[in-house]
C-alpha cells in the first residue's frame, strides 16, 4: 500500500517540480490531491489516487483494493467513515472516467503503445482562516492539457489535441458542476478539517543542523561549503555573509532536497581567493529558531604547504639542475686529466 502510494508521489514530484512544494510560511497550508490512471505496467496498479497535505500523505486509494484509505489515524477523526466511504464510490467512478478519457487521449496523441498517463491535479491552499482558490486541471504524459475556469464554468484546452476532450467535458453538466463545487467548496473544507485535526503533526517544526567545511581547491581558491540538514518545515534561509555585514549573492546552491525522514537539507558553497583576508559566516534563518544560527568559516590548515609548495618544487628542480651540471663538469674534468697525463709522462 505505501509502496503504491509512493510512486504516486514521485509521479507529482516529476509532474509539478515547481508546484510541488509551495512556500510555507507558518500557519500556511496546502492540499493536493493527484489522481492517476496509467497504461497497464507490470507491478503497479492502473489507477492510483494520493492525497497530500503540506508534506504528508493523508488519504491513498488503487485500483488494486479499490478502497480509500486514511494513511494516518487521526485522518479517520479528521473526516469520519461516511466520507471515506462516499469517496470509495467516488472513485470507483472515476476510475472508469479516467480509462476512457486516457483511450481519446491516446487517440489524439496517435499513441498505439507504451506507457501513457492521464492525470487529475487537485490543490487549494489555506493561510490561517482564509481559503484561497483551489486548481483543477488534467495532464496527459506530464502536459497540462485542460484547466477548469471556475468564472466561465467551462474547461480551458492547454493543447490542440485536447480540444475534442474540452468539448466533451464542457458538455458533461453533472461533472463541471461538481468540479466547481469541489474547487470552490469541497477542497477548501476538506483542508480545513485536516488542519483541525492535524496541527499537532502539520504544524511542528524541527530545527536545522548546520556545518561548515573548508578546503583548499587546486586552482588556488578556498572553497566553503555550509551544509544545513534536519529541518522542518521546508523553507529555510541561507546566506554567506561577508565581515558581518555583505550578503553575498554569487553562491551555488544544491537546492532543498528530501531526507528519508520528511526533514529537509540544502547546502550552500562559497569560493574565494585563498588571499582574501575577510572573515566568512553562514547565517541560517528558519520558522523553528528564535534567532539565526552563524557559524564562521576558517580557512583550514595547511595554506602554507600550498604557497610555498611551488616554490620548493622550483628550489628542487634548481638543486637536480645545478647537480647535474656539477657532475657534468667533474667529468669533463676528468677526461681532461686523463687525456693530459700520458702526453707528459
Amino acid at each position: 500500500m505505501r509502496g503504491a502510494g509512493y510512486f504516486g508521489v514521485l509521479l507529482l514530484e516529476m509532474l509539478f517540480p515547481l508546484g510541488m512544494h509551495c512556500t510555507q510560511s507558518e500557519g500556511h497550508h496546502i492540499w493536493r490531491l493527484l489522481v492517476t490512471g496509467i497504461t497497464e505496467t507490470e507491478g503497479i496498479p492502473d489507477f492510483t489516487a494520493i492525497g497530500i497535505v503540506d508534506d504528508f500523505e493523508l488519504a491513498y486509494y488503487s485500483s488494486d483494493t479499490r478502497k480509500v484509505t486514511a494513511l494516518q489515524d487521526w485522518v479517520w477523526d479528521a473526516l469520519g467513515s461516511e466520507y471515506f466511504e462516499r469517496k470509495t464510490q467516488d472513485f470507483r467512478h472515476y476510475q472508469e472516467g479516467n480509462k476512457k478519457s486516457r483511450k481519446d487521449c491516446m487517440q489524439r496523441y496517435n499513441h498505439t503503445s507504451g506507457v501513457h498517463t492521464l492525470q487529475m491535479y487537485i490543490s487549494c491552499d489555506a493561510h490561517g482562516d482564509t481559503a484561497i482558490e483551489g486548481l483543477f486541471q488534467y495532464v496527459y504524459d506530464g502536459r497540462v492539457i485542460l484547466t477548469f475556469d471556475v468564472e466561465t464554468d467551462t474547461w480551458a484546452a492547454g493543447t490542440t489535441e485536447a480540444i475534442p476532450l474540452k468539448q466533451r467535458l464542457d458538455k458533461d453538466i453533472g461533472w463541471r458542476a461538481f468540479v466547481k463545487n469541489y474547487q470552490m467548496r469541497e477542497c477548501k473544507e476538506t483542508l480545513k478539517k485536516y488542519i483541525q485535526h492535524g496541527k499537532h503533526i502539520l504544524e511542528q517544526q524541527v530545527p536545522p543542523e548546520v556545518r561548515v567545511v573548508s578546503r583548499h581547491s587546486s586552482d588556488g581558491t578556498v572553497v566553503h561549503r555550509c551544509h544545513v540538514t534536519g529541518f522542518y518545515p521546508r523553507d529555510v534561509d541561507v546566506t554567506w555573509v561577508r565581515d558581518g555585514q555583505t550578503t553575498l549573492l554569487e553562491t551555488s546552491s544544491s537546492g532543498i532536497l528530501p531526507n528519508q525522514d520528511k526533514t529537509y537539507q540544502i547546502q550552500k558553497t562559497l569560493e574565494i581567493d585563498s588571499k582574501d583576508g575577510h572573515t566568512y559566516t553562514c547565517v541560517v534563518n528558519h520558522n523553528s529558531l528564535q534567532t539565526p544560527i552563524i557559524k564562521t568559516a576558517s580557512v583550514p590548515a595547511g595554506s602554507w604547504i600550498l604557497t610555498l609548495l611551488p616554490l620548493l618544487v622550483m628550489g628542487i628542480m634548481v638543486l637536480l639542475i645545478t647537480g647535474a651540471l656539477i657532475r657534468i663538469k667533474k667529468k669533463n674534468l676528468c677526461i681532461a686529466l686523463n687525456q693530459y697525463m700520458p702526453a707528459h709522462r
